[in-house]
């Protein structure tokens, strides 16, 4: 006996098991068709929450002005390079106007040590006047040799 026919032999049962594996594949079938369907009925919560209005900041716009709504989702990114140690911090976020939603990190290459973008999702909770501020530094070092700073103003109707 060849071993591709010892393999057929232990496939046997899969392939002649008749109108019972069809039964198991229908009723496989049907539930990953509700789920589904399941999934597209409660996403509709993340769907709403894709049509927010956002307003997309970058090193760019360090030292501007803007003017958001209550509500409004602000996507700061920012470069990184943490393997040098560098990483930017918050310099006290201001959590009476700024509710921070989430914070990921993205890699810029496949290269071992290569910077990173990290983007901070925040939602504009209270009317006001208020300043995303954050340093660029080494832990170890601290924030008062920090390398680069980032400003912006931020202005809430």
């Amino acid at each position: 006996m060849s071993r591709l026919d010892s393999w057929r032999g232990l496939a046997k049962p899969f392939f002649y098991c008749g109108g019972q594996a069809r039964r198991i594949i229908l009723v496989k079938n049907l539930l990953m068709a509700m789920s589904s369907l399941l999934l597209i009925f409660l996403g509709g919560g993340t769907l709403a929450a894709a049509s927010e209005v956002t307003t997309t900041l970058q090193e760019k716009d360090n030292g501007k002005e803007i003017q958001v709504k209550v509500g409004t989702i602000i996507e700061l990114s920012l470069k990184e390079l943490g393997s040098a140690g560098y990483k930017w911090e918050f310099d006290r976020l201001d959590e009476k106007h700024f509710e921070l939603v989430k914070r990921e990190t993205r890699p810029l290459s496949n290269l071992l040590g290569a910077p990173v973008l990290i983007t901070w999702r925040l939602k504009a909770k209270n009317p006001g006047e208020s300043q995303l501020a954050l340093d660029y530094f080494r832990s170890w070092e601290g924030r008062a040799k920090a390398v680069n700073h980032f400003r912006v103003k931020v202005n809430i109707q």
